[in-house]
């Protein structure tokens, strides 16, 4: 990783996200700032992703974030009021109103 740059990891991440909203129309997991955190150069990183190669990872990316998500909403209505998420990269989580209200 360099300084002042997001490590290949977070952008790769970060890129199926947004294609899973562009291609998908995010049927599993919404995040409509995941195409905004790209960035200017969110285009091109976006085009290595969209292919047919593309979408097994694609999807899993977006079927990890449901997860997380059900996850996290789960445990907040048995009571946890604090979580910390650990190597998030490029994650919008906290950012967006696909959340229950619960989460916002």
């Amino acid at each position: 990783m360099q300084e002042g740059r997001f490590s290949w990891t977070a952008l790769s991440v970060a890129a199926h996200r947004a294609a899973h909203q562009i291609l998908e129309d995010g049927a599993v997991f919404k995040d409509p700032f995941a195409r905004t955190i790209l960035g200017p150069d969110g285009d091109t990183i976006l085009a290595e992703r969209s292919g047919p190669h593309a979408a097994p990872l694609r999807l899993f990316v977006a079927a990890r974030a449901r997860f997380a998500e059900d996850s996290l909403a789960q445990a907040i209505a048995r009571g946890v009021r604090q979580a910390v998420v650990v190597g998030a990269g490029l994650d919008t989580l906290a950012d967006h109103d696909s959340q229950p209200a619960r989460l916002r």
